[in-house]
């Protein structure tokens, strides 16, 4: 019997400790260490610019969001609260000024926040390539087959009391169709120069900068199609040179009986219209006209030879560029008088000196 009762308390004893203790394991898995902080936050887009909308999600591994009451807050500022209210907008300040987020879960008697700092950062990505293009062309030069990319960024991080991170002193990692450039990336590599996209295809160029601490972050990228070199006629005017301010049209007339013309290869692989590596074939009126040895991008027509109207084919290719061909046609029309004695121009063809004046 004696037996009996102390197994009975030996049982009561083990209970009492079980009951006593079940509570505070209970407790236990809501005062996990960390759980203040059990809330994330996420920015999107990742890397916000000056003025722009920014959409925030909270998200917690641990608590149900969806029952918690949810107060959000932008520098101390609620800015929006309610049960479930998982994601809000917010609007980032200038280029440079710190937001910080905060979010406050509450269910029940657990309480959980999150924090988020958002900083507006800017990158500029510049762009050109090695193509040709003439003297006084205000544009890019575009990138053809064969041809390269020489790409810049230009970040612009700024710090709080205003000064600008070093572009030096920036992490960059380079993407081309998603894949990482890793000759191109690393510390104070803001240029890079890469192969221009092939034929009838087109490229996205990404970069990717970021300081050593990670405070500031910035991304960007381009888009990048390849183009087919263009051919456009010039006259060749004897006294001014060529007239790169007045490309010729398909068809046009000129009022001389002979002119030489010039054809500029724009954005060929070629350092110039007399690159050696280019091939020129001309036509004149369905004849094949021998190319200048000194300036095949040249040719002269006279009026006299051709009744003074000329179709004008170019065909031009690479000798080891196998992508790259192009060609032009232009219908020129060159007469130096009509019956009249009235020229082109509208002028008398007579000497005036002849007659007196």
């Amino acid at each position: 019997m004696v037996g009996m009762v102390y197994r009975f308390k030996g049982l009561f004893v083990v209970f009492f400790l079980m009951f006593s203790f079940y509570p505070t394991l209970l407790y236990a898995q809501f005062s996990m260490p960390g759980i203040e902080n059990a809330v994330s936050i996420t920015v999107s887009p990742e890397h916000p610019s000056p003025g722009s909308s920014v959409h925030l999600t909270a998200q917690s591994t641990i608590l149900d969001l969806s029952r918690a009451n949810i107060t959000w807050s932008s520098d101390g500022k609620i800015i929006a609260t309610g049960q479930g209210k998982t994601d809000v907008d917010v609007t980032t300040g200038s280029l440079g000024q710190q937001t910080t987020i905060k979010v406050v879960a509450d269910d029940d008697s657990t309480s959980a926040t999150g924090l988020a700092t958002i900083i507006p950062t800017q990158i500029d990505l510049l762009f050109e390539s090695n193509s040709y293009t003439p003297p006084f062309y205000a544009g890019r030069a575009l990138p053809s087959a064969g041809t390269q990319l020489r790409l810049q960024a230009v970040p612009r991080f700024i710090r709080n009391d205003g000064s600008l991170v070093p572009a030096a002193s920036i992490i960059y990692t380079w993407r081309r169709n998603g894949a990482v450039v890793l000759a191109a990336s690393g510390l104070g590599k803001f240029s890079a120069t890469l192969m221009g996209p092939a034929l009838f295809s087109t490229d996205t160029i990404m970069i990717e900068a970021r300081t050593s601490d990670n405070k500031y972050f910035g991304s960007t990228s381009i888009r990048v199609p390849s183009v087919e070199p263009s051919l456009i006629l010039y006259e060749d005017d004897a006294l001014f040179g060529v007239l790169y301010h007045r490309a010729l049209p398909s068809q046009v007339s000129i009022p001389a009986i002979e002119m030489t013309f010039v054809a500029v290869p724009y954005f060929a692989q070629a350092s110039g219209p007399e690159d050696s590596n280019l091939q020129y074939e001309w036509r004149v009126n369905s004849k094949k006209i021998p190319a200048d040895p000194v300036k095949p991008g040249a040719i002269t027509l006279n009026a006299a030879s051709s009744d003074g109207i000329a179709l004008v084919e170019l065909f031009l290719t690479h000798v080891t560029n196998f992508f790259m061909g192009t060609s032009g046609v232009w219908n020129i029309s060159m007469k130096s008088t009509d019956p009249d004695g009235i020229n082109a121009a509208g002028m008398s063809t007579e000497n005036p000196f002849e007659q007196g004046f």
